[in-house]
């Protein structure tokens, strides 16, 4: 059956057709080229590019100019204004009504933050800006045009390098979730909370069991809420001992391509630490659960969440087989079991999904683990993101000054 054909302009280079050459493409090969460049990217990464995009967009239509094609001294106006100071507070909230978007729960409406932004964040913004305005420029035939390597648009950028403001840190918690974008730094679950919350836990159902193994593998294994989502059998090997779990990572935040593997190791734990225990939580769920393959967690749904203990049965999760739960569904999990856990003193609107990553750095950290092994376990590519990530406690901050004491008196000793 003779298909419909696609005209894709060459790219001329050593060997290939000179620019104006056209290839016809079947429709079967214009889709595989089409799945292969939106693998380019994250979906995390692309829907944040498009918001970038947008946010450009909006500014574009608030002062009556295309956003297509972009122009240096278009991309230098509106980076200008996110870097500024003391914008005008009616291109502020005309800004932020054209860009509203609507939160997770679905029953309050977000914006944007309003400038002035951080330098890093106004790079960002031209790094979607510059992505997707290339995606158009390519899809209508404009291959040719980038205004991102305007001489005048670097030294803007450059210039804002230096005098950039950084927005001033904002007080209540609502402020925080009114103006999304703000970096709010989540408290660490501590090795003891974990307990506490994982005791709380109903292992007598499917929900409960694998709620216990998303928790204590993600603590142990430092893995980001978007690994643990797409973690799968396959790629989870027992040691022949038993005593360690290896998780082979084929594409993560550092690595989107895929083009080097990582590997993270999950010890067993002591009889003490039985109950969060990740190595016990992850081959008892599995067991439980009859998935033997794809994806390791799955959406449970009430039928199946079934009581196992003690009458025995099995129930295995067809869905564990093609369909996993999403990253936000990581974070619902730790939310979840902190307010059924009830712990007096914890706040749930204190922790996240990066709790549990934040958590195991500052454990490894108070138990005197040295600082590049801990970067090692989270994966980080440079020392000071680890150290953001190590949340020490008023008491090991309080014996570090008492040591200082002590050991001034020890040393006025032995001088005498």
């Amino acid at each position: 059956m003779a298909s419909s054909k696609h005209v894709v302009r060459s790219v001329k280079r050593s060997g290939a057709a000179p620019i104006g050459f056209e290839t016809l493409l079947t429709d079967d090969e214009a889709s595989r080229i089409d799945t292969a460049r939106q693998s380019a990217k994250s979906e995390n990464t692309r829907r944040a590019y498009l918001a970038d995009w947008r946010g450009y967009e909006a500014y574009c239509r608030l002062k009556h100019r295309p956003a297509f094609p972009a122009t240096p001294s278009g991309i230098e106006a509106y980076i200008t204004f996110l870097a500024h100071e003391a914008p005008s507070q009616s291109d502020v909230a005309a800004w932020q009504r054209l860009t509203a978007f609507n939160l997770p729960n679905g029953q309050k409406l977000g914006q944007r933050p309003a400038p002035p932004l951080s330098i890093q964040t106004v790079k960002r913004a031209v790094a979607g800006i510059r992505f997707v305005h290339g995606l158009v420029a390519h899809q209508q035939s404009y291959d040719g045009l980038d205004p991102f390597q305007d001489f005048g648009l670097r030294q803007t950028l450059n210039g804002l390098k230096r005098t950039s403001v950084r927005r001033a840190p904002i007080s209540s918690r609502d402020a925080k979730i009114k103006r999304h974008g703000a970096h709010e730094q989540k408290a660490a679950l501590t090795i003891d909370q974990l307990k506490l919350i994982v005791e709380k836990l109903n292992i007598a159902t499917l929900s409960g069991m694998r709620d216990r193994t998303i928790l204590c593998l993600g603590f142990s294994s430092g893995l980001r809420r978007s690994e643990l989502a797409a973690l799968q059998v396959e790629y989870i090997k027992l040691s022949r001992d038993h005593q360690f779990l290896t998780i082979t990572l084929l594409y993560s935040k550092g690595n989107q391509q895929g083009d080097a593997q990582e590997v993270v190791t999950v010890p067993r734990l002591s009889e003490d630490d039985a109950s969060i225990c990740a190595v016990r939580a992850y081959l008892t769920w599995l067991e439980a659960s009859g998935i033997r393959k794809g994806y390791v967690f799955s959406r449970i749904w009430p039928a199946q969440d079934l009581a196992i203990h003690p009458t025995g049965d099995r129930v295995a999760i067809e869905a564990g087989y093609g369909q996993g739960i999403t990253p936000e569904a990581i974070k619902n999990v730790i939310k979840r079991a902190i307010i059924f856990a009830a712990i007096p003193g914890i706040d749930v609107d204190d922790f996240s999904g990066h709790s549990l990553r934040s958590g195991i750095a500052t454990s490894m950290a108070e138990a005197g683990q040295e600082v590049y092994l801990i970067k090692e376990q989270l994966r980080h590519k440079n020392l000071s993101t680890t150290l953001r990530y190590i949340q020490s406690s008023n008491i090991r901050q309080s014996d570090a000054v008492l040591g200082a004491f002590s050991k001034r008196r020890e040393t006025k000793s032995d001088e005498r």
